[in-house]
């Protein structure tokens, strides 16, 4: 008997036992990277949507200083005009394209997305996932007897993003700090 035909009969089912291990190691190796990848795009997603919801929260602020100093400006009486309410917490809906605060009596409206200019608002666009609610609070330690020196100013954006609820908190204070003249 030959000693080499010994030794390949001995070998004939190495070539698939290896064929079927390399292919699972291949496959095992693409899984990871496309769960990598899936994660990868669901977390820039998620970056994304916390991005744009702080510059909301903070524009929300930014449009209700806007008032104050419109208000001081045209020197109402008081200096926070607009801002109040029957109680000492108010609920609003802010928008750059108006003034004037919304009173909210109820859940916040989605924010609209321009499609001609890429802004966010109220007036016309597509819906998006994000609402936005401004708390003006009127602390009773801020008042001196016949009028408020200082308000708390709470801005709030929530949203749902891959099947999760967020929010973004904001808050500033505002006071009266101009001499009058």
């Amino acid at each position: 008997m030959n000693p080499f035909f010994y030794k390949s009969k001995q070998r004939t089912g190495q070539i698939i036992i290896e064929a079927i291990i390399a292919s699972s190691v291949l496959v095992v190796g693409l899984l990871g990277i496309t769960a990598l990848l899936a994660s990868s795009f669901r977390m820039n997603r998620v970056v994304s949507d916390d991005y744009i919801a702080t510059y909301l929260a903070a524009e929300g602020i930014e449009v209700v200083k806007n008032i104050i100093d419109h208000n001081l400006i045209i020197k109402a009486n008081p200096w926070y005009s607009g801002l109040t309410c029957s109680g000492n917490t108010c609920n609003f809906e802010v928008d750059y394209g108006n003034t004037t605060p919304i009173p909210l009596f109820g859940t916040p409206r989605n924010i609209l997305l321009s499609s001609a200019n890429g802004f966010y608002g109220y007036a016309s666009g597509s819906p998006t996932n994000f609402t936005r609610m401004i708390t003006v609070t009127f602390p009773s330690q801020y008042w001196n007897g016949s009028t408020y020196y200082g308000i708390n100013v709470r801005s709030r954006v929530e949203w749902s993003s891959g099947g999760f609820r967020s929010s973004v908190v904001l808050e500033d204070m505002f006071f009266d700090w101009r001499p009058k003249t």
